[in-house]
């Protein structure tokens, strides 16, 4: 069997009071293929995407994305995992941590039957007195 798994994107981090929160990271990819037995049952599991914060809303984080699995032995072995991305973070002006070093983390491709997939593109960095980053791109298929 031929499987391909992609992880949901993270969600962007809030905006406001001239703050732009960071876009949210990208889903991984990941693909192989795998034997299975006449009867054997997988169970597969679709990540959403996160969803971003609200307007007016500058020191909220988007939520992260879910991975998307498809498991054998009642979950109890990871074939593909398509990992989701990381929500985007609030930009920051305060106590001397750089805003510039904010974002939401791409996520990770895996699993025990991965034959190829690539990990999550970052999201852009948060910002001060701008808007806010752009979402990180899916997994590249390699």
């Amino acid at each position: 069997m031929y499987g391909v798994v992609v992880g949901g994107g993270g969600g962007a981090a809030g905006t406001g009071n001239d703050f732009g929160g960071s876009g949210g990271g990208g889903g991984a990819l990941s693909w192989g293929s795998f034997p299975v037995s006449g009867g054997e049952e997988l169970t597969i599991v679709v990540g959403g995407g996160g969803n971003g914060a609200l307007v007016n809303a500058y020191t909220s984080g988007g939520q992260n994305g879910g991975d998307t699995v498809i498991y054998r032995d009642g979950m109890s072995e990871s074939l593909l995992i398509g990992g989701g991305g990381k929500g985007g973070t609030p930009a920051s002006y305060r106590g001397g941590v750089s805003q510039y070093t904010r974002y939401g983390a791409g996520g990770l491709s895996s699993g025990n039957e991965r034959d190829g997939g690539g990990n999550g593109g970052r999201g852009g960095y948060a910002s001060y007195n701008n808007s806010g980053g752009a979402g990180g791109g899916a997994g590249g298929y390699r």
